[in-house]
């Protein structure tokens, strides 16, 4: 069957922009009633999606023809006049520099280059001026590379230097192990490809994964339509809920999981481990999120997801971005990505030149470009802009919104509460974001929890552990050094925090306590690449395919390309085997969760390279083998056949 598109009436266009910016958008005819919806732009090879405001954001290519033809003017015009003047001075400053000479006369100075033009001869390239360049140029090289190295230095102790403590304390769990020739943990001292660009790069891999990997995320373009229930192939939910008992979580990049490579360790999965240690096993707890939502949207999403998910209790993340009614409009550095020395220095530190260097580079010119933009027309950069929401028009509308909760509240019979979610303990940047917000909640009689407290007195306490002393506390707090949201210190915080508010004020939400009278079964829930298809064949046996292509596998930090396979509750493992007929050799790799923090800090197990195609590693007694979070596997074949068989045997401890 053949399909015969109807001919339709193009929308009008606003084209506006200033500076190195254009922007276009299409703005329906009210009188048309055949409108054209415009997914994408294609120019060239580029691709252009639409912005949420509708706009589509055009590169204006500075350098075209004719800009480049008049640059090469100017240029030239101002290199030779800058010539001629530096050969006058040095004529008249010393006339054996360079100068015409006759051979029989004068012995003409030392140069790279002569030209001889009848009986006269011309230094082109002087000696003294080729050397006096060659040194100069070296002094620059040298100075750039010694601080480029000082960079690299400040790098390292700053995201990924541990304590001496740590060193120590896993050495000596390593001397009580059986099987300590396998193992030896790692210092993070000796990865030394952990840079911002590298983790840049890795955090992009992360997300694009994640986008693969939620099943309602890689449809959904505009906030406001499709469903946000986090659900994928390791952790399907289904409308009936599989425990008696079910929470629902709302929220945005906090749920959704932004620089997660574990979607265990996002902060509402937490709180299902948490419910779990502490005994509540008839609770289940789904979410549902999308970047960059608020709580306008939010408010939209539970309208839809209540009546068919049916939740018992509703959790609201609150984040400082989260009144944003679209009135005031946020900075998008997409605008200063225009600029052509930022493009040039992005392109240097992509390639791997002073990458360090440019970085700082590369920061510092964005701010200034950022600084020349009209706050009112290109939007107000981000700790701004928060501050801005809680202003004028926006404010109204959010005040709205807040009421519209509390009536939805109401009208669904079903109970919940607002936490706020402070991502880094700083009482002087989340104070002001608060204070006006949370009065809303109290005044629509929303129950809301402010946690901040809490979290600066947890944080003050935290910060003494000898372990984390030595670490810079914005890497201590984030998900991975390319991102800002919060690491699993503060998401495990969270969980923490929530299951108290249940406990205290949510009890017949949980339902009886019951604390486990055996170990967790072993369960992989959640890995990356995205499209591994792990499948399990029975308990703690799974078979999987090794990618071919190493496009979406993560690298960093233990610098290779691996397979992440994430563990849904962390369990006890005495020995790990891995088969297959084309295997040749593998390495293992593990995270586990603290036993005293109860989280996993990204302390790196790792066991030594073994060849041949059926493999063990034996983790008995190792501190890993406790509660294991995360295995990575790396692996070579012989042949073609990348097909393996992982087999987790599980220890005799439980989880702690």
């Amino acid at each position: 069957m053949s399909y015969v598109p109807r001919l339709a009436r193009l929308p009008a266009l606003q084209f506006f922009g200033r500076d190195r910016v254009e922007r276009l958008k299409f703005v329906p005819d009210a009188a048309n009633s055949d409108q054209v919806k415009i997914d994408s732009i294609q120019i060239g090879n580029l691709k252009i999606q639409p912005e949420a405001n509708g706009e589509f954001i055009l590169p204006f290519y500075f350098w075209n023809q004719f800009s480049c033809a008049l640059a090469a003017t100017a240029i030239s015009f101002l290199g030779l006049t800058i010539l001629f003047i530096s050969i006058v001075n040095i004529q008249r400053q010393n006339p054996q520099f360079i100068s015409w000479q006759w051979f029989d006369k004068h012995q003409p100075p030392r140069s790279i280059i002569k030209l001889k033009i009848a009986n006269k001869q011309t230094l082109i390239v002087p000696y003294k001026a080729l050397k006096y360049f060659l040194i100069s140029l070296i002094v620059l090289v040298s100075g750039l590379c010694l601080i480029e190295g000082y960079l690299d230095y400040i790098e390292k102790s700053k995201i990924i230097r541990l304590g001496s403590t740590q060193k120590y304390q896993v050495a000596s769990m390593s001397l009580l192990a059986t099987s300590v020739t396998q193992a030896r943990t790692q210092s993070r001292q000796q990865l030394p490809q952990l840079s911002p660009p590298a983790w840049q790069q890795e955090n992009d891999r992360i997300n694009r994964n994640n986008k693969e990997k939620i099943l309602t995320s890689g449809i959904v373009r505009n906030p406001a339509q499709g469903e946000w229930i986090w659900r994928s192939k390791g952790f399907p939910v289904s409308q009936l809920a599989a425990k008696p008992k079910r929470i629902l979580v709302m929220g945005d990049s906090f749920v959704w999981g932004s620089g997660y490579s574990n979607m265990n360790d996002i902060w509402w999965r937490q709180l299902q481990r948490e419910l779990t240690r502490r005994g509540y096993e008839q609770v289940e707890v789904i979410a549902a999120g999308l970047s960059g939502a608020s709580t306008h949207q939010e408010l939209e999403q539970a309208r839809n997801l209540v009546p068919v998910y049916k939740p018992n209790l509703i959790i609201w993340g609150y984040v400082t971005n989260d009144p944003d009614e679209g009135v005031i409009e946020q900075f998008n550095y997409k605008f200063v990505n225009q600029d052509p020395i930022i493009r040039l220095i992005k392109t240097l530190r992509d390639k791997g030149v002073f990458p360090r260097l440019n970085t700082l580079l590369f920061e510092a010119r964005s701010r200034k470009v950022a600084g020349t933009m009209d706050e009112k027309r290109f939007g107000y950069e981000y700790s701004q802009w928060q501050l801005k929401l809680l202003e004028g028009k926006n404010f109204e509308l959010y005040k709205k919104t807040v009421k519209e909760l509390g009536h939805f509240q109401v009208s669904s019979g079903i109970p919940g509460f607002v936490m706020t979610l402070p991502s880094y303990p700083d009482r002087a940047y989340f104070t002001p974001l608060y204070s006006k917000v949370i009065p809303l909640f109290k005044a629509d009689k929303i129950a809301v929890y402010n946690i901040l407290e809490n979290f600066l007195k947890f944080y003050s306490g935290f910060n003494s552990d000898p372990i984390y002393a030595t670490l810079d506390p914005v890497y201590t707090w984030r998900i991975n050094p390319a991102n800002g949201h919060p690491g699993t210190t503060a998401t495990h915080f969270y969980a923490e925090q929530a299951a108290d508010i249940l406990e205290a004020d949510y009890p017949q939400v949980l339902g009886e306590r019951t604390p486990p009278a055996k170990p967790p079964a072993i369960h992989i829930n959640d890995w990356v690449p995205y499209n591994l298809n792990l499948v399990a064949s029975s308990s703690g046996i799974y078979t999987f395919k090794y990618p071919e292509s190493e496009e979406y596998m993560l690298r960093l930090p233990i610098g290779k390309p691996f397979v992440q396979l994430n563990l849904e509750v962390p369990v006890a493992i005495k020995e790990i085997r891995l088969s297959g007929t084309g295997l040749k050799a593998a390495s293992l790799d593990i995270t586990a969760v603290d036993s005293q923090r109860k989280f996993d800090d990204g302390t790196i197990y790792s066991f030594e390279e073994k060849q041949g195609t059926s493999l063990v590693w034996n983790l008995k007694g190792q501190s890993s083998a406790k509660s294991a979070n995360t295995i990575r596997l790396s692996a070579s074949f012989q042949n073609n056949d990348r097909k393996l068989t992982l087999t987790l045997i599980p220890g005799a401890e439980r989880q702690p």
